[in-house]
């Protein structure tokens, strides 16, 4: 990691990180209540689920509930490919923004 210093490669981790926070608690609120105070309400049956989801393996996870974890990786390993290409020399600018990564 010659051209990449350990703060670079935190700054791309964190806002790959803040990206994929940023998905999930769009998706959050969008399946959720919005109350009039201002607070959301999670439908119970979400609830349910994910508590069951959060509680489980990831590698116990029916195949259909680990997609969006694997899509998740993909963006990981898609910064990762990046930085490695910018290392060896075969591109000269990394990505400024998790916004360059693939959805």
């Amino acid at each position: 990691m010659s051209q990449w210093h350990r703060s670079d490669l935190r700054e791309q981790m964190a806002a790959l990180q803040h990206a994929i926070w940023t998905h999930w608690m769009e998706y959050l609120f969008s399946v959720s209540v919005q109350n009039t105070d201002g607070t959301v309400t999670i439908p119970e049956a979400l609830v349910n689920r994910w508590k069951r989801q959060a509680s489980t393996p990831y590698e116990s996870l029916p195949l259909g509930e680990t997609e969006s974890d694997k899509e998740q990786a993909e963006k990981v390993i898609a910064l990762l490919d990046q930085l490695t290409t910018i290392e060896t020399g075969t591109r000269s600018e990394p990505a400024r923004d998790a916004s360059d990564l693939p959805d």
